[in-house]
């Protein structure tokens, strides 16, 4: 069924008690599929799982609009697993991609505990 995500991000730099930098972003995007955000236990030594909002049946193959927040260090990888390097999103991290257009994600985790990951996916 065809929608809008919107994504609204308020981003303050302070030092020393004084904001010295401020970013604002507040935009929709359409998608023909969106879930509620859900959140799904990464169990420690997990490697490359990837998510199902990609996987057949889901009724999205194209992510345009991604939020990823877990409690605990994990990997990411944004495309095909095998050619595409992880980065870190660290414990109490947010990671937000809007206007994207991804075809295949996998989470690692080796933190020593089960991670929870809380996501949020629209697209097409």
């Amino acid at each position: 069924m065809p929608g809008a995500i919107r994504a609204r991000v308020n981003y303050d730099v302070q030092m020393q008690g004084q904001i010295t930098g401020r970013a604002e972003y507040d935009r929709a995007l359409g998608v023909t599929e969106g879930f509620p955000s859900y959140t799904v236990q990464l169990a420690d030594g997990v490697t490359d799982q990837s998510i199902a909002a990609l996987t057949a049946g889901s009724g999205i193959t194209t992510v345009t609009t991604l939020l990823l927040m877990t409690d605990q260090n994990i990997t990411v990888k944004i495309g095909t697993v095998g050619s595409n390097q992880a980065f870190a999103l660290n414990a109490n991290g947010v990671l937000v991609l809007h206007g994207t257009s991804i075809t295949a994600l996998a989470l690692s985790n080796a933190s020593g505990s089960t991670a929870n990951v809380t996501i949020g996916v629209g697209g097409s």
